[in-house]
Formats: C-alpha cells, structure tokens, sequence
C-alpha cells in the first residue's frame, strides 16, 4: 500500500539532523543536535535546554522553525550528573554560558553568512541572559522562554539545601526535586516527552548547585546588565507553575540596557516549557520571529 504525504510531512519525515559534541572548559564534552533548515537556510537558532534538558527535546519545535528556514542548533544542559546518576565536579556557574558560547562559535564558524540568534527556556533561559551580558561579543539577539528568578515548585527541605549550597559543597551534591519530580505541568502538547515520558520524568532529580548557579547566574546578569549586546526578548507563560511570572518579570526588566529590552511578553494560558509548545504558534511565531528578524553576526 502506498501512503501519500501532504508537503509538511514530506519535509518532516525528511529532516535532516544531526548530532555532534563540544570540548568544554572543564574537559568535558557538550551535546547539541543540529536540525537544518528546510530550503532555503535565512537563519540559525542555538538553542539551550532547561534542567536535565537533552538536546532531542528541542526536536518538535526545531521541525517547526526549520519549515520556516531557520536551522537550529539545541544544547544538552548540564546536570551535574553524569549518564550514570553520579555527581561530577563542580565547574563554577559559569560554566554554563561558556557552554553556549563554545556552541554558538561553532554555529558562527559553520555559517559564517547566515543571521543568528540565541534562546533558552526555564535554567537555559537564565543561561542566555547571563551569555548575553557576559560573553555575547556577536551582539546576537536573545529569546529567553520563562526564565527562573523565582522557583515556586521546590519543597521547603530543598530550599534549604539551595541556601545551604552556597558555602558547602557538600549541600551542593545533595539532590533535591525538580517541576517533574513533583508533578508541575511542563506543557500541554501531548506529544512531548514531558507527556510521553512523564513516568520516566517524575523521578528526575538533580544536584542542589544547579539551582544555586541559577541564582548566581541571575546576579551576574543583572551586575554586567550594561555590557549585555543583544536585543532581549522575554516570553512567559501566563500559566506557569514552575516560576513566579513577577519576579522573573523584574529580573528582565533590568538584565539589560534599556535600549535593548523589548517589552516583556506573557502568553495566556500556556505553561512553564515554551519549547515544548510547537504546537502553540504564539511560541513558534516568538522564536521564529526574532531568529529571521536577525542581522549577519559581528
């Protein structure tokens, strides 16, 4: 039997991805996963995953972005955990923006012509901030997707081991809950893994430092908010369950220079993992919008 497939699920069927790793600082690799675009190429997106985020999770909203000419490159996050669960060193929170600028190099060198631009959503939302006014030299513009200022999901006992964190390595590798550990809504689109795989996800924890490296990232970011270089553009989900919307709108409001910040926008009724909400074209149109409204890198 032959099944004929309309031209969007030709082009889906026959994307073209591929996935290849990074030498980070500390040594160690970063996975991303580049999807090209369909046709013609007008723009790339590196992307940077959440908590515990891998870089196939981007896969449903890259297959929309690159039917729009867009080919996107989506990072691994770290989780000081390595495949096996165990702890591995702490690399200091910088570590994370350096991964992402070591990828959007990489992206820069292999399309040396085309415009780019940044995202994240959730931790890797915090991370393009923090790239942006510490390390963001092409001036690329940022889309960050419900950036965490303010966590409302981690249960008092956690809390303390963030705090504790701080000033004790050892509270650091202490693993504490994630949204998914303790059932928060990550997304409504019953085709992501947060849906398919939540069995799977509600036993996800992490080390308590990845939380405290948020904090110390949103700091960092607001202390360097003069040297950020690209517009930044900051999207929220009016229905978020994993971050206080207000504190991450008051973050924003000062993460860079005024001349760069657009103004926040919140999505009604749309969850905390924006990425995960392709089939939502208010968010497909956010990123999309910022990636072919780019200019060719510095």
């Amino acid at each position: 039997m032959t099944v004929e497939l309309g031209g969007a699920a030709r082009a889906i069927a026959s994307m073209a991805r591929r996935d290849a790793t990074a030498l980070a600082s500390d040594g160690r690799s970063i996975g991303y996963r580049v999807t090209q675009a369909v046709g013609q190429e007008k723009s790339v997106l590196v992307y940077m995953n959440g908590t515990a985020g891998k870089a196939a999770l981007f896969d449903g909203m890259a297959d929309q972005l690159a039917q729009r000419g867009i080919t996107s490159y989506s990072i691994t996050s770290r989780t000081h955990l390595d495949a096996a669960g165990r702890i591995l060193p702490d690399a200091g929170y910088g570590i994370h923006a350096d991964d992402l600028d070591r990828v959007v190099t990489l992206a820069l060198r292999e399309h040396p012509d085309t415009p780019a631009a940044v995202a994240g959503t959730s931790l890797g939302a915090v991370i393009a901030m923090h790239y942006n006014a510490t390390r963001n030299v092409h001036g690329l513009p940022v889309v960050a997707l419900a950036p965490v200022a303010l966590d409302r999901f981690l249960p008092f006992a956690d809390k303390a081991k963030l705090v504790a964190s701080l000033g004790s390595e050892r509270a650091g590798n202490a693993l504490v809950a994630t949204p998914m550990s303790v059932g928060r809504t990550m997304t409504t689109n019953p085709a992501s893994e947060y849906v398919t795989h939540a069995g799977e996800m509600a036993n996800t924890k992490v080390p308590a430092r990845i939380f405290r490296d948020v904090l110390r990232m949103n700091v960092d970011t607001l202390r360097h908010a003069k040297d950020a270089t690209g517009e930044l553009h900051v999207v929220l989900g009016g229905s978020d369950q994993v971050s206080v919307n207000a504190v991450s709108r008051l973050v924003a409001k000062h993460a860079a220079p005024a001349g760069l910040r657009t103004p926040v926008t919140t999505l009604s009724g749309a969850p905390h993992e924006l990425s995960q909400e392709w089939n939502d074209p208010r968010v497909v149109d956010a990123l999309a919008s910022v990636a072919l409204g780019a200019s060719r890198p510095r």
